[in-house]
């Protein structure tokens, strides 16, 4: 059976560190962010000058020339977050839907991630309006094919830009919904490639921040069973809203900060950012509306993966399990995800449980990559036509023929039988006498847009009559009545 044609334009959005980053100076760029080998040298000097950390207040966009060139492979931060291949994913997409069908957005991953939704709302929907044109498909809208922290971007854009409205689907492919332990650990303990120190980087992100876990995961200071609570409400934040709480007041100067490497006012900003899109989302859901658009999510459930933490000293020290209660007594769960992202916390806010997820046995940076996620894909945008194994789809409310015609008609008068329909139709209308089993018949045609078109029967004999619109298109449903001709 044939694949169902595609009409959408597909997106492929990239997570943190999946943007090969540059820094323009006039006519000529030189690249900042890229571990390949040949850009090694020039990664080196940018972190040792400290050249990609953000500074200033950190919701403008910093002026410092460098901008994001395109998507790119193997962007490895050990202990933080990565990308194994996009090649591979890009070009499976364009063998299933077709080259011109599906673009990339780089984008700057060191800024919050409002800064990614709003580009993306000007690329995506310029990208859109060229489609529709070229194309003719007046109806076509975006898939937003998005790993990781892209999974956030996406989410923004639709929820806080309009761009529900221009969007069919989202596919998540191990998108941080409520957050990472990994990026609490990146803050507190800094972070290092070989001899590379990109610690200072690292915490001057707004976006690394944002993907911060939001449930409970810090431990007590004796790692007591129970004890968790979330990262907003040590610093006296509230966790939904970003608001302070009640009460809180700022320590005193010299007195140790609740999470050494965090700054409250960074914090701040990435909870009211998650409160942007939750606002929405959750309304929505308790008036029982669906999402506007599909959402399909790839996670993982069976890699160990950092659940809670506990800080020691000044170091934080991770832990795969987290407490829980049963009949009474606390233990250990391990709940497990892909190694980066827990797998709870790889659902939409809005899920209740993982039941309409896709799980798969890859770890966070190769997800996209794998064949089973690509097949996966493939299938939701073009799946089979059965159609024609299944003697005909359900008809929409477009194929159905409006039919017309009196109860009683008076013999001697003609009959005036009248239909209409959305979607142009033809076939044979039938009026067979109920007793006797006389017929008549004859072709018909509805040229559609809800144009009616009126036929005329004579010559009908006293009795129930059976009238009968039959479509040539057998997926299109038989209409038919019944009229009483009596004597006059």
């Amino acid at each position: 059976m044939p694949a169902q044609a595609f009409g959408d334009l597909v997106v492929v959005i990239p997570g943190i560190l999946g943007s090969r980053l540059e820094r323009k100076a006039g006519a000529k760029s030189s690249t900042v962010w890229d571990f390949s080998l040949r850009h090694l040298p020039a990664l080196l000097m940018t972190a040792l000058t400290q050249g990609l950390a953000l500074e200033g207040n950190g919701i403008d966009p910093p002026g410092d020339g460098i901008v994001a060139a395109d998507l790119f492979s193997y962007q490895l931060l050990p202990g933080y977050f990565g990308v194994d291949d996009y090649a591979s994913l890009v070009k499976v997409l364009q063998q299933s839907v077709g080259t011109r069908q599906v673009i990339t957005f780089p984008y700057d991953w060191r800024l919050s991630n409002r800064h990614a939704g709003v580009a993306l709302e000007r690329q995506a929907l310029d990208a859109l309006m060229i489609w529709r044109r070229e194309s003719g498909n007046g109806d076509a809208k975006l898939w937003l094919v998005c790993h990781s922290m892209g999974g956030l971007v996406a989410r923004y854009f639709c929820e806080c830009l309009g761009g529900a409205a221009y969007t069919r689907a989202i596919a998540y492919i191990g998108t941080p919904h409520r957050g990472s332990v990994r990026a609490l650990d990146a803050l507190v303990n800094g972070k290092h490639f070989g001899p590379i120190d990109l610690s200072r980087m690292v915490r001057s992100l707004p976006s690394t921040y944002e993907l911060l876990p939001r449930f409970p995961v810090l431990r007590g200071p004796d790692g007591a069973s129970g004890s968790l609570q979330r990262i907003a409400e040590v610093f006296g934040i509230d966790p939904a809203s970003g608001d302070d709480l009640p009460g809180w007041a700022a320590p005193a100067a010299g007195d140790p900060l609740p999470l050494p490497g965090l700054e409250r006012t960074m914090l701040k900003r990435a909870l009211e950012f998650h409160a942007e899109i939750r606002t929405p989302v959750l309304a929505r859901a308790a008036r029982g509306e669906p999402s506007p658009y599909a959402q399909h999510v790839f996670f993982n459930r069976s890699q160990p993966t950092a659940r809670t933490a506990r800080l020691d000293g000044a170091v934080l020290r991770l832990c795969n399990t987290q407490p829980s209660l049963a009949n009474g007594v606390w233990t250990e769960s391990d709940d497990r995800g892909d190694g980066t992202v827990p797998a709870t916390a790889a659902l939409p806010i809005e899920w209740s449980d993982s039941h309409d997820a896709v799980a798969l046995a890859e770890k966070h940076a190769e997800m996209q990559s794998v064949p089973a996620l690509q097949q996966t894909l493939f299938n939701r945008m073009r799946p089979l036509d059965a159609r024609e194994t299944m003697g005909g789809a359900p008809p929409g409310p477009d194929d159905i023929v409006a039919l017309e015609l009196p109860s009683v008609c008076v013999r001697g008068e003609a009959l005036h039988v009248t239909g209409a329909v959305q979607r142009a139709t033809q076939g044979l209308i039938e009026l067979v006498h109920m007793d006797t089993g006389g017929r008549q018949s004859r072709p018909f045609a509805l040229a559609g847009d809800r144009r009616p078109v009126t036929w005329e029967f004579s010559g009908l004999t006293p009795g129930v009559h059976h009238v009968t619109l039959r479509p040539a298109d057998r997926t299109r449903p038989v209409i038919s009545d019944y009229v009483l001709v009596v004597e006059p």
